[in-house]
């Protein structure tokens, strides 16, 4: 099976390499990581820009709270979450990392 793609576009370098790994290590293909609101197109797109979308599956918007933009419905997490975004996005998308 192929893995899912994810494109991150954070401007906080920290935070932008922390979700490269985690995306990685949960068997993502990481197609892009950007700090200039770039969105490359990705199963899901991980973004600190409030109106960003362009994830197929997911975009997942982060700021104050983790904003998850799935079809059909959006789902609100605290921030502290971040620590399980690849595990949320498992559970609520039935298992779109590979």
């Amino acid at each position: 099976m192929t893995s899912s793609t994810a494109s991150i576009a954070v401007r906080s370098p920290f935070l932008r390499n922390l979700l490269r790994e985690d995306f990685e290590s949960s068997g993502y293909a990481v197609v892009s990581v950007s700090a200039s609101g770039a969105i490359d197109p990705a199963d899901v797109v991980v973004t600190d820009i409030a109106s960003a979308v362009g994830g197929r599956y997911a975009t997942v918007r982060i700021g104050d709270l983790i904003e998850v933009d799935l079809p059909g419905r959006v789902i609100t997490y605290p921030i502290e979450a971040l620590d399980h975004l690849c595990d949320i996005l498992h559970a609520e998308s039935n298992g779109i990392a590979s």
